[in-house]
C-alpha cells in the first residue's frame, strides 16, 4: 500500500513540490488527493494531511496489516511537457560549458613605466602615513606639470 501510495502521490507535484504554484493552490491539491485515493483504492473521506505534514491516512487507530498483494505493474512515468525538456537539456549545456576548464586569457606584458611605478611601492609602503600622502601628491605635481603645455607665442613673431 504504501509503495502506491508514493508511487500515486508522485504524479502530483503540487502535494509535495513547495515551489510549484499550485502547491497553493487548495483545490487543485484536494482534486489531486481525490485522485491519488482513488488509485491507491482508499475512500475519499480519508484525510491525507497529518499535523507533521505526511501524507499518512488517519481515522482508525490501528489499521489491519495489507494483504498481499500481486506485483505491480511498472507505471511509466508521465511524460513531461516539452518546455520542461527544452528547459533541462539548455541547463545541462550551460553546466557542461561551466565545467570546462577554458584557460585564462595570458595577461598583458608590462609596461617599463608600469614597471617602474611597481619599483617604488615598497618604499612608499614603508613611509608614516602623512609622509606618504605628501609623496603620492609631488608625483602627481610632476606629472600634470610634465605633461601641461606652455605655449610661448612671442616666439613665433
Amino acid at each position: 500500500m504504501e509503495d502506491k501510495l508514493i508511487v500515486a502521490v508522485c504524479g502530483f507535484p503540487e502535494l509535495y513540490d513547495t515551489s510549484s504554484y499550485l502547491y497553493r493552490d487548495r483545490t487543485k491539491k484536494d482534486m489531486a488527493w481525490r485522485k491519488v485515493s482513488e488509485d491507491v483504492g482508499q475512500p475519499d473521506e480519508t484525510d491525507w494531511s497529518s499535523e507533521d505534514g505526511e501524507e499518512e491516512p488517519q481515522g482508525a487507530a490501528a489499521p489491519p496489516p495489507p494483504a498481499p498483494t500481486p506485483p505491480m505493474e511498472k507505471r511509466r512515468a508521465p511524460k513531461r511537457p516539452r518546455g520542461i525538456e527544452k528547459q533541462r537539456e539548455v541547463e545541462e549545456r550551460l553546466l557542461q560549458a561551466l565545467e570546462r576548464d577554458t584557460p585564462a586569457p595570458p595577461a598583458p606584458p608590462l609596461s617599463e613605466d608600469e614597471l617602474f611605478m611597481r619599483s617604488l611601492v615598497p618604499s612608499l609602503e614603508r613611509l608614516p602615513p602623512q609622509q606618504k600622502e605628501y609623496v603620492k601628491f609631488q608625483i602627481h605635481k610632476l606629472i600634470y606639470e610634465a605633461s601641461t603645455v606652455v605655449l610661448n607665442l612671442d616666439h613665433l613673431e
